[in-house]
């Protein structure tokens, strides 16, 4: 009995490790421009640098290259949401540089830093929150 719990364990790591593969950057930093719908809210998370400027919308992303596919930049209402699909990099270089007009919002997490460029220069109030981390 306790050699059939065993093996139940160790296929239950077996499953589950591959999917916390580590990812090593190349080193060969390109960048990259994104096209994204207009937000006045930044969400970034995983272990990315980001920095933030007041001015006309444009995102930039710079990295290893073939880290480049793993990065996600998504606008869901309008929040601008900047995370990695791997959890585990090793020697990344992940920067995104990010240009808008009346953020309102700013939130990191799991690792994420963003300094702040410029004075955010909003109507309203603005939010900054970190979590897991995460650093303004």
């Amino acid at each position: 009995m306790k050699r059939l719990v065993f093996l139940l364990f160790i296929s239950a790591l077996t499953a589950v490790f591959p999917s916390c593969e580590t990812k090593y950057g190349s080193g060969k930093i390109i960048t990259v421009q994104k096209s994204v719908p207009e937000f006045n809210a930044i969400s970034i998370s995983g272990n990315i640098n980001a920095e933030l400027r007041n001015g006309p919308q444009k995102v930039v992303i710079e990295a290893d290259d073939n880290l480049m596919e793993f990065i996600r930049t998504d606008v869901e209402g309008n929040k601008l949401k900047i995370s990695t699909e791997i959890k585990s990099l090793r020697d990344a270089h992940i920067r995104v540089y990010i240009t808008a007009p009346g953020i309102n919002r700013v939130s990191t997490s799991a690792g994420a830093e963003l300094d702040l460029k410029d004075d955010l220069s909003s109507p309203e109030r603005i939010q900054l929150v970190t979590s897991s981390a995460g650093e303004i």
